[in-house]
Formats: structure tokens, C-alpha cells, sequence
């Protein structure tokens, strides 16, 4: 809530400073009070006794452009993503929005007697669901910094009570929020015409003085997010520099009075959100790589001699007496020694299992041939060993992978032991 609110001071700041107006996204469970704090944010700028300061994310793309236009250097809140402009034939549609709104610049047209009209307008938006769990929604690639840097997503508290961490006496979170409510409806645009109010003010009699106190605070919350919030891989510049100017508008209305909490209150709120976010986005990159991997029946041939090696059947130590109760179809696999190279056999059923069904597997043995791993007997992608230890009972057709450069992939064991 706190980011929510500080946020709503940042049109005019940012727009002062002539840097990106910061756009942030609070996402997390239908219900737990996000409109709510949507709603608390945009009583800074107005608002009446039955609308509160609240847009819809139900507009298309064109709309939403005149949107910020109109909500320049002020603040703009965009309540419930699942309303946006989205279609199965145009699924990044949402997407293309949140790169539009972030550029501020209307979309030129062949008629158009004017130019663009440029805009810096801060932006909440509130939804259910973050910018990776709508990109598997719409069966896209998982969001890259281009589009996280300009729509910054939060989680909601996973300890807190509903979207808040106290109910300040309220029996639960739900009647916390409808009273949030009641007090937008009574109480509006206030805080807004005092914060431009004394920022004029203090302009008009020493600008210098403003621009330092402006400087100091934005630089000082930049410097110390770059120095304790690193993640590896990203380059977290422009997520600082976006919640630094939102911590040097949220100080301006702390100095004049309007806020109630001191700076490092604000600082240590916002540092929080930006942690979470960090934190979210390593936790859905991390799950995005092992659904991968989970679906490439490379890895899950990798994994599956990883986990079950220690069960396959060593050929080395003799064939497989016919007589007993061995299920060749079934069994998780065959180590083999010829001369050359280790040899691990697979029976096709097994081989299809272990790679997700037989599309999978033809797709996997092509691979494997290319790269002379699986040596194919005449035409099929496999080839035939020896299984029985009775020449009656023939040959089986195996899956024979001479996995040189596999094996060494697995050279090592996670327990630190190098496989014979």
C-alpha cells in the first residue's frame, strides 16, 4: 500500500526530472483488497463520492494511449489485467499495451495535423496474475527485462492478511478494504493539490535548494539499492532508477506534511517491494527452466540414468538367463561393454516412456543420430544386442547409444561420484 500511494506522486516529479515514469504492477489472489489500495492511491488526485480515481484495463491499445495522454504528469491506475485487450489471435496484444504506455507517445497518424503528443503519467495497474503466469496463459515466452523493466511486477505479502501485513483492528482484511473505500468516497484530490501546491512554492523562492533536496533523495535510495540487490544475469539499473524516483516524490510529500511516515519508513517499504519483485522473478525464471527441461526428452533421458543407472541390467557380468522372470519391455535399462565405448540399451518401450511418448522419442533418436551418440542397425533408429544368454530366444531390439559426449556430461554424480 505504501508503494501504491508514493507512486501517485511521481507524475509530477518525473516529469520535472524528465526521466521513465514508473510503472508497477501489484498482483496476487482475487479478493484480498488490491482495488482497494488501487482505489487509497488514486484518492491523491481525485475522484468522487461514487467513482474512485480508478481506470479499466478494458480499452484497446489506441484507447489506453489517449488514457496516459490524458493523465499526463499525474497518475494513471489500471484496475484488473484480465480485462485488457486480449484475443487468441492476438495474444501479445497485452504485452504491445505495457510497451505502448510505457513509450508515452500517442501513435502518429497519416491525418494527424500535430504532432504526438508525448506524456510522462505514472501507472498502477492491479491483477490477479503476473506478467508470467499471463504469458503461459497465452501460451507465449516468458517476459524479458524489456518488458519487466517497464511494468514492474510485485507479489502481494505471502504472510500478510489478504494485500495487507495489519488490519489496524479490523476483523479481516475484506471489511479493512471497505472501509479503505468509504474513506476514498468522502475524501479526494486533496492530497494532490497540496503536493503541487508546496512544490511551486518552493520552486518559485529557491529552485536550487529544491533540485538538491529532489537530487539527494533519488540518488541516495538508487545508490543503495545497487549496492544491496543484485541478481545475477540482470542488469536491475532501470528498476532502481524507476523506484528511486518514486522515493523522491514520496520524501517531497513526507517533507511537506502530507504523507505520515518518516523517509525511512518509505525506504525500507519500497526496498521490500523491489526485493519481492526480484525475488518473484528468479522463483518464475527457475520454474520456466525446469518445465523445460522436464520437456526435453534429452534432459529426461539424462535424468532418468541419473536416477536409475544403479538398477540397469550390466550385460558385462553375463546375459539375462531366459528362464527367469526378467520383463525385457519393462526394464529401466541395459549396460553393455563392446570394444569401443560404454554402451547404454534401452528397450523401445522404455525409451518412449522415458521421453514422453514416441513423437518424442523419433525426435530425440534423430537428434542423437546427427550427433553420432546412437549408431542405428540398417535403417531403423536402433539396433539389435544380444539380451538372452540362449541363442534361441534371438536378439532384442534395443536403443543402442554409444553416449560418449552424454556420459560425459554425467561424468560427475550430485553425490561426487564418478560413474565406472
Amino acid at each position: 500500500m505504501m508503494l501504491a500511494i508514493a507512486v501517485a506522486f511521481a507524475g509530477p516529479v518525473a516529469d520535472l526530472l524528465k526521466v521513465e515514469t514508473p510503472m508497477v504492477q501489484i498482483f496476487g489472489a482475487a479478493g484480498s483488497g488490491k482495488t482497494a489500495i488501487a482505489a487509497a492511491a488514486g484518492s491523491v488526485w481525485g475522484g468522487d463520492d461514487d467513482n474512485p480515481f480508478v481506470e479499466s484495463w478494458n480499452h484497446t491499445t489506441l484507447d489506453l494511449e489517449r488514457v496516459v495522454a490524458a493523465h499526463h504528469a499525474t497518475f494513471l491506475i489500471l484496475d484488473e489485467t484480465k480485462l485488457s485487450d486480449q484475443s487468441k489471435s492476438r495474444p501479445n496484444e497485452f504485452f504491445l499495451a505495457v510497451m505502448h504506455l510505457a513509450e508515452g507517445r500517442t501513435k502518429g497518424r497519416l491525418t494527424a495535423t500535430a504532432a504526438s503528443f508525448r506524456s510522462r503519467t505514472p501507472v498502477l495497474s492491479t491483477s490477479n496474475k503476473s506478467l508470467d503466469d499471463m504469458a503461459i496463459e497465452l501460451h507465449l515466452d516468458p517476459p524479458d527485462d524489456a518488458v519487466r523493466g517497464r511494468l514492474i511486477d510485485v507479489p502481494l505479502l505471502q504472510w500478510g492478511k489478504g494485500a495487507f501485513e495489519n488490519l489496524h483492528g479490523y476483523r479481516d482484511h475484506h471489511a479493512l478494504a471497505g472501509e479503505m473505500i468509504n474513506l476514498v468516497r468522502s475524501f479526494h484530490g486533496v492530497a494532490a493539490e497540496a503536493f503541487i501546491r508546496n512544490l511551486a512554492a518552493w520552486r518559485s523562492r529557491d529552485n536550487d535548494e529544491f533540485a538538491a533536496f529532489l537530487s539527494h533523495r533519488v540518488e541516495r535510495y538508487r545508490r543503495a539499492a545497487a549496492e544491496r540487490l543484485l541478481s545475477p544475469g540482470r542488469d536491475l539499473g532501470r528498476f532502481h532508477n524507476k523506484i528511486a524516483t518514486i522515493f523522491g516524490a514520496a520524501s517531497l510529500a513526507i517533507h511537506f506534511g502530507i504523507l505520515p511516515w518518516t523517509e525511512k519508513e518509505l525506504g525500507r517499504a519500497l526496498f521490500a517491494c523491489e526485493e519481492a519483485h526480484v525475488a518473484y522473478v528468479r522463483s518464475a525464471s527457475t520454474a520456466v527452466a525446469k518445465s523445460a527441461r522436464e520437456a526435453d526428452p534429452l534432459e529426461r533421458l539424462r535424468a532418468h540414468v541419473h536416477v536409475q543407472e544403479r538398477r540397469f541390467v550390466d550385460l558385462r557380468r553375463g546375459l539375462v538367463d531366459p528362464t527367469g522372470n526378467h520383463d525385457h519391455a519393462r526394464c529401466v535399462g541395459y549396460i553393455n561393454q563392446r570394444p569401443g565405448p560404454l554402451e547404454y540399451l534401452f528397450s523401445d518401450t522404455t525409451f518412449n516412456e522415458i521421453c514422453g511418448g514416441k513423437a518424442a522419442a523419433l525426435r530425440l533418436k534423430d537428434e542423437l543420430i546427427s550427433s553420432s551418440v546412437l549408431l542405428p542397425d540398417g535403417r531403423r533408429p536402433s539396433t539389435r544386442r544380444m539380451i538372452w544368454a540362449s541363442r534361441e530366444n534371438g536378439r532384442e531390439q534395443v536403443m543402442l547409444s554409444e553416449l560418449i559426449s552424454f556420459r560425459r556430461k554425467l561424468a560427475t554424480r550430485h553425490d561426487g561420484v564418478r560413474p565406472s
